[in-house]
This record gives structure tokens, sequence and C-alpha cells, in this order.
């Protein structure tokens, strides 16, 4: 391509700065408003431990007695030594103020996670995080919290066979 010998005005110059800043902004809003994105949130990474993960993956909901309030980032095996039967370790990211109080009013040492079914027919699972009480001491970034047992469709499946069986 042979090379013109015009030059870039001043003007040209502002537009293509201009446009360049709009795509900038429009980007930013469009990541925003899917309500997952916000760069000035401060949040919090919490960990649970199940016996199995049953359904759990990486980008599931984490709801606080009902409400989201975050996401599951990973979810990794535990070594074979792990205590209490725990094979699998959840890690997930909470917003750290809730309603404009900080989330460790709700969430304390005496709070538990359970998996919880998204729906009846799909293996999906979230989970629900139990506020806990006034005797537990709030929780810091990378706390465990304990957890429960969910009664999980394959569990109840199975339970129906035994009893046909006997």
């Amino acid at each position: 391509m042979p090379r013109s010998n015009q030059k870039l005005t001043f003007s040209e110059l502002r537009v293509g700065i201009f446009m360049f800043a709009a795509l900038v902004v429009t980007g930013f809003l469009i990541l925003n408003s899917s309500g997952d994105f916000n760069p000035f949130e401060k949040r919090m990474r919490l960990k649970a431990r199940f016996v199995s993960a049953d359904g759990l993956r990486a980008g599931g909901d984490v709801q606080l007695a009902g409400v989201k309030i975050g996401k599951v980032e990973e979810v990794v095996f535990l070594p074979p030594d792990a205590p209490n039967g725990e094979r699998v370790e959840a890690t997930f990211v909470i917003v750290q103020q809730l309603d404009k109080k900080p989330i460790n009013e709700l969430i304390r040492t005496d709070s538990t996670a359970q998996l919880v079914a998204t729906s009846i027919l799909a293996n999906d699972k979230m989970i629900n995080i139990v506020p806990g009480t006034t005797k537990g001491q709030p929780v810091s970034d990378n706390a465990i919290l304990a957890s429960t047992a969910s009664a999980s469709l394959n569990q109840l499946t199975s339970t129906g066979n035994d009893l046909l069986t006997q």
C-alpha cells in the first residue's frame, strides 16, 4: 500500500480519542450492568468443607438466608486424611457489606454452610449460609465455615431403592 502524504490533524486526533474513551466507558457499563462485576465493591473470601460436592461447581450462587451475596470461586478435593470425612472444599467470594451493614454482623463463627439444590430436576447446587448468633465471633477473610449435610435427590432415590428391596 503506498504511503500517504496526508498528515493527521488535531481535530481527527480528538475524534479518535473521544471514540476510544466512549468504547471503554460502554464496555465498563455493559460489564457493570450484569450485576456480577463491580471493581469498586469490596469482597471477602470464605471456605466451607463438604463430604461431597454433589453438583456444586465454580460460578454457583452463594446465599445468606436466601439472599444472594456472592459466587463460588473454586471447588477442590481435600487430601484423604481430612477430618470428619470431608472430601471437598469450596472457596467462595461474598460482598463485605449487605444493606450498608458489615456482613460480619450476620456471618459469624457459628454460622453454617449448606449445599442446596437450585431445582428438583437439575443437579446444580448452591451454598446457603445460615446466619450466626451473637454468641459467635465475626468471621474474617479465608475463614472456614462449618457445614451441614442436606438431603439430595440421589440420597432420597437410594433410600427409596433400599425400602423397595426390603
